[in-house]
């Protein structure tokens, strides 16, 4: 297997961004008819579900995981994340279920606090120790079920639950990896 392979599927995931949004568009635009767009937009959201499992795999599986490979998975992973959030919070209109503004800027707030704290840590130690945690993984995976079904139209009344509920897992995701960052930050400096 080429080495390139994986990386070459996470762009493709970036590509698919921008279709999503375009098919998302036209969704609102052809409100209440916009159905075949609906169904255009959920097909590229499942093929960015997939991607992003298949390129993980493949790296794995075949010994091809690279430094730069996870850092383009992760940049994949968010820009998909906060460009359907933007759309659906400001755009989303009648055709799709609204986001709430305090939900959106407690994921924004999230990726500043965590980009942020990594930064901090990295200047004063050189080095930080990421650690993909099974409660970083559940709020992803739950943000992106989310995503999925206000993009499939999900009604207002089912998805206010949801997003209190999948903030309060953001948020505690959150202090967890703030907490461990923390300590990483009062462990001595690392010799330069």
């Amino acid at each position: 297997m080429p080495r390139w392979v994986p990386n070459a599927i996470t762009v493709l995931r970036i590509v698919l961004i921008p279709l999503w949004w375009l098919q998302a568009s036209a969704c609102v635009e052809a409100a209440p008819d916009g159905d075949r767009h609906r169904l255009l937009a959920i097909a590229i959201l499942v093929a960015i579900g997939i991607s992003d499992m298949v390129d993980g795999f493949i790296a794995r599986r075949f010994g091809l995981a690279t430094p730069f490979g996870a850092v383009l998975d992760a940049v994949a992973d968010k820009l998909a994340q906060i460009a359907l959030l933007v759309f659906l919070t400001f755009f989303g209109g009648a055709a799709f279920a609204s986001v709430p503004l305090g939900f959106f800027v407690l994921i924004i707030a999230r990726d500043v606090v965590l980009a942020g704290g990594t930064l901090l840590v990295r200047a004063r130690r050189s080095d930080v120790a990421v650690t993909h945690e099974f409660h970083g993984k559940l709020s992803s995976l739950l943000l992106f079920c989310l995503l999925f079904a206000l993009t499939a139209g999900a009604p207002d009344e089912w998805t206010l639950p949801v997003f209190w509920g999948l903030g309060l897992v953001v948020f505690a995701s959150t202090f967890a990896y703030v907490r461990r960052g923390w300590k990483q930050w009062r462990e001595p400096a690392a010799a330069g």
